[in-house]
């Protein structure tokens, strides 16, 4: 079924936000809609709009369960709520020869509160930043383990309601005690 004009609009505005937030970790941006039709679920159409029908993606549900691809073969996991249940060490990472062979999760967030505080630097973060997100301690910890040897790893999109929040392969994070 062909996309209408609005639907391409978005996906170019969800496509560039999403690349934005990859390039600058921590930051929460703001997903506009060209078409100034909002079409629902911002993490949904960033997924929409990276990826195409061929793409192999695992959905994680909110109780753990799965559907699509096997996890170890997914290109993307798509997360709702703040945990994968434990699925982070199981996705692809790359290899040292193609490390963009590794998955990207995208969590959806919506209404959540934020659960974790984090200090982040690396490439893209100007100095030190410190931020809040609405992710598991346990997922942080995880996503740390699998981002250790790089290039290998994962990228992770937050997405929240009309926003997204990169944290890249490349970003170094540690947990803030509160």
């Amino acid at each position: 079924m062909p996309y209408s004009t609005h639907e391409v609009l978005d996906g170019h505005d969800h496509f560039r936000a999403a690349m934005v937030a990859l390039s600058y970790p921590g930051r929460r941006i703001p997903v506009e809609h060209a078409s100034g039709v909002d079409q629902g679920c911002t993490g949904r159409q960033i997924v929409r709009a990276l990826y195409d029908n061929d793409a192999s993606v695992t959905t994680v549900a909110t109780d753990g369960t799965t559907r699509g691809v096997r996890p170890d073969d997914a290109s993307v996991l798509v997360v709702d709520g703040s945990t994968c249940h434990g699925l982070l060490d199981r996705i692809p990472r790359g290899t040292d020869e193609y490390p963009e062979r590794g998955a990207t999760v995208v969590y959806l967030v919506d209404g959540l509160p934020d659960s974790s505080h984090l200090h982040l630097s690396g490439p893209g973060v100007d100095g030190d930043l410190e931020i809040g997100v609405p992710l598991h301690p346990e997922d942080v910890m995880a996503r740390n383990a699998v981002c250790r040897n790089y290039p290998t790893g994962i990228d992770i999109l937050v997405t929240g309601d009309g926003w997204v929040t990169g944290l890249p392969r490349t970003t170094v994070i540690g947990q803030v005690d509160r």
